[in-house]
């Protein structure tokens, strides 16, 4: 419950321009939460600043991902005729989905998606190198042998293209330990947590 909360509140402060140490100290007021929980979270929601700086490198992925997904839906139909194994069948189908998922959360700027997309795309590339390299080629494959290349073509793309994005779309934190003394005159260690502001919203800066 705590995280939803302060993934929505992250969102309405985001949408205020400001940058990640503001919108960490503001949540940590506003709700209970642990520091590092809320580092985690935050770490993988890029700013207002990220989102316009790569909003054009995004739609090109965007753009990548629907033809992938035609190709993917386009191999399940001649899949569907070529071949009886039903396990092959559902993951051949599954494929198109999960990929449909991943264009809906990349078109919200959910930075968390980009990891995932470059295991699939690397799976992509393997699965074809495979299959073209060590294995004799299905019945089905051979029909659609060039759909199968401009689909590498593009598992291509969408591994360069999220592994820039997820670099650039997601920050870090570090932590520091502070020594401070308590109104008791005792001495204790505390640990500050420091968001990360190279691509954070310059609305502080002067």
């Amino acid at each position: 419950m705590g995280h939803s909360k302060a993934i929505k509140l992250i969102g309405e402060k985001i949408k205020e321009n400001k940058n990640k140490q503001e919108i960490f100290t503001e949540v940590r007021k506003e709700i209970k939460i642990p520091k590092k929980e809320l580092a985690d979270i935050l770490q993988h929601i890029p700013t207002l600043v990220q989102r316009k700086k790569y909003k054009s490198l995004n739609t090109i992925l965007i753009f990548f991902l629907l033809i992938s997904i035609i190709i993917k839906s386009f191999k399940t139909w001649v899949v569907l005729e070529g071949i009886e194994d039903i396990h092959f069948f559902i993951l051949t189908l599954a494929l198109p989905i999960i990929y449909l998922f991943i264009m809906i959360e990349v078109t919200r700027f959910k930075s968390f998606t980009y990891k995932p997309l470059v295991v699939f795309a690397f799976l992509d590339i393997l699965d074809f190198t495979i299959i073209f390299l060590f294995m004799k080629f299905p019945v089905f494959f051979e029909n659609i042998l060039i759909v199968s290349i401009i689909n590498l073509a593009v598992a291509f793309v969408l591994l360069f293209l999220g592994m820039a994005l997820d670099k650039r779309m997601n920050s870090s934190y570090t932590r520091k330990y502070e020594k401070y003394t308590t109104k008791e005159g005792q001495k204790k260690t505390r640990i500050l947590y420091i968001m990360d502001e190279e691509y954070s919203s310059p609305s502080k800066k002067k």
